[in-house]
């Protein structure tokens, strides 16, 4: 099979954009296997699609979850694609959203800012002897981990947990200096069975900045999370005594459209 694709940058978190037509029932078997070409070094893989809810572009993410930096990443190539030269708002859909949600780009600055869903919500679950606080969004969900070593056991069986409780696509177990705001996320996603200790992790990101903000006053709160791939802006909202508002942001660099045979 031959495949169009971009390799999108987004703070590290390689994601491959898939340009071209793929059969739906074909997305898992096909992301597995452009996973495996080393040469990519792809972290996660997104099929552009046709727009079903007045989006510019909606991305299909290979196990129907949610991803911020794939959103990040669909949202600066629709505008590249456009030929935009320097700031716009890119209104984008993506797997696990029911709406379309603002991207904004700066194709001069390399960056892309993007409005998250709010968190269907928050709380705690215990595994293997761990209080964990959890975020979680229509299509992930979150478990914080501070003071823990990354480890793709425990990940794995932290992910495993939150996915028997939640009917999510995919499951995160965030490895965290809350001090520091140092960050090792590690991603599950169900339908593909694959763990990944992704380079940066947006909805991981905006997750953090939700728990931190969630009982702060009104305001407006700026989380600067620094991972391997680079620094996630995180900005969390708070009005009425509740969550108003998330974004996540930061630098992201395409390639050009390539062909590959898998």
């Amino acid at each position: 099979m031959k495949l169009k694709i971009v390799r999108a940058d987004p703070a590290g978190n390689i994601t491959l954009l898939v340009t071209g037509k793929v059969p739906p029932e074909q997305y898992g078997s096909t992301a597995k296997k452009l996973l495996e070409l080393t040469s990519l070094g792809g972290e996660q893989v997104g099929f552009i699609t046709t727009p079903v809810r007045g989006g510019a572009i909606r991305l299909q993410m290979m196990g129907g979850e949610f991803c911020g930096n794939a959103l990040r990443s669909a949202g600066y190539y629709c505008a590249a694609v456009q030929g935009i030269c320097g700031q716009a708002d890119i209104p984008v859909e993506i797997s696990g959203c029911d709406r379309s949600l603002m991207v904004s780009v700066d194709t001069r600055k390399n960056e892309a800012r993007a409005e998250m869903p709010l968190p269907l919500g928050i709380g705690r679950v215990s595994v293997n002897g761990l209080e964990l606080d959890t975020v979680v969004f229509n299509g992930i969900v979150h478990a914080i981990m501070p003071g823990t070593e990354p480890d793709a056991e425990l990940a794995r069986t932290i992910a495993a947990s939150l996915l028997q409780k939640y009917p999510v696509a995919a499951a995160g177990a965030l490895f965290i200096d809350l001090p520091n705001l140092m960050m090792q996320p590690a991603v599950y996603v169900r339908d593909t069975d694959t763990l990944v200790f992704e380079n940066s992790c947006a909805s991981g990101s905006s997750a953090v900045a939700a728990l931190l903000s969630r009982d702060r006053p009104n305001g407006q709160y700026d989380y600067e999370i620094c991972q391997l791939g680079g620094l996630i802006r995180a900005t969390a909202v708070t009005a009425d005594g509740r969550l108003q508002s998330l974004y996540a942001g930061g630098r992201i660099e395409l390639s050009a459209e390539i062909e590959i045979e898998i």
